[in-house]
């Protein structure tokens, strides 16, 4: 969009428009339609892109449009509920609207069997939660806030690992947990212990929102190789890495809503527990 610099007759001067002048007997620039009905249409683009129909009474539905569309005015501030457990929200003084973004606790890892001579064990990691990130301009003072607690890493022996808790802002969004990870009992011929899977979907994300990616599944070649699987990850966590080491353990993730890896026993080794996921977090950005 730009003035009509490319019609010599409108009158531009120094490329704007200009009002008559009667003492100076100059004329005022004209506004030729198609330019008049462009600058119409731009307005219009915004405010309909933002699901409000165009009132021609009301002249603030512009500044409503914008402000729908990047989530409100400036940012007021910002709550993170991190701490696995119930608490309420309550808005900083001048909040008109808040973006949430969430996910919920991590699975946790599955635990391997007691191993003798010609049989090893690697189980798989846990999943992670789901993702969700909503905009709200009502409803969401005083809400009851819910953040997943991480799932419980498997007991020693061929155990598998603990669902993650869900998260949730009031009935607004909620994001699942991630899906346990498998245990592993010990094999004496080449197999494989299947992934955790993915997580259910998040409810309410109106920005984005998808489901926690599942872990992979484990390698075992006895006796030469027994690789468990890395942990899954998400936008706000990275999941734990594959052991590398000749020592059995599982390895945590990062940030939150992630899984941590599964964990292994080479030939004639005790059994090994698997690792908790990390918890989940709500985090609240709140605009005037």
């Amino acid at each position: 969009m730009d003035f009509p610099i490319s019609v010599p007759s409108i009158g531009l001067v120094g490329g704007k428009f200009a009002d008559e002048d009667p003492l100076a007997g100059t004329p005022g620039s004209l506004i030729p339609a198609q330019w008049g009905n462009a600058v119409t249409e731009e307005v219009l683009n915004v405010i309909t892109a933002a699901g409000l129909a165009p009132d021609e009474e009301n002249n603030a539905q512009l500044l409503a449009a914008i402000r729908s569309i990047v989530g409100g005015g400036r940012l007021v501030g910002t709550q993170i509920f991190k701490i696995a457990g119930t608490s309420t929200y309550t808005p900083t003084p001048g909040t008109k609207s808040v973006i949430v973004e969430m996910v919920g606790g991590g699975g946790g890892s599955g635990g391997v069997a007691a191993t003798a001579a010609g049989t090893v064990a690697a189980s798989t990691g846990g999943g992670s939660a789901a993702y969700g990130k909503s905009l709200f301009t009502t409803g969401f003072a005083g809400v009851s806030v819910v953040v997943g607690a991480a799932g419980a890493g498997g007991v020693a022996g061929n155990n598998n690992g603990g669902a993650g808790g869900a998260s949730s802002f009031g009935s607004l969004l909620s994001a699942p947990g991630g899906k346990p990870g498998n245990g592993s009992a010990a094999f004496a011929s080449n197999t494989g212990v299947g992934g955790s899977g993915v997580s259910d979907p998040p409810v309410g994300a109106n920005i984005v929102g998808f489901s926690g990616p599942g872990s992979e599944a484990s390698t075992i070649l006895p006796t030469a190789i027994f690789r468990p699987s890395s942990g899954a990850g998400n936008p706000l966590g990275s999941g734990g890495v594959r052991p590398s080491s000749a020592t059995p353990g599982a390895i945590s993730g990062t940030g939150y809503g992630s899984g941590p890896s599964g964990t292994f026993a080479g030939i004639s080794t005790a059994a090994q527990p698997g690792a908790t996921g990390q918890p989940g977090v709500v985090i609240v950005y709140e605009y005037s």
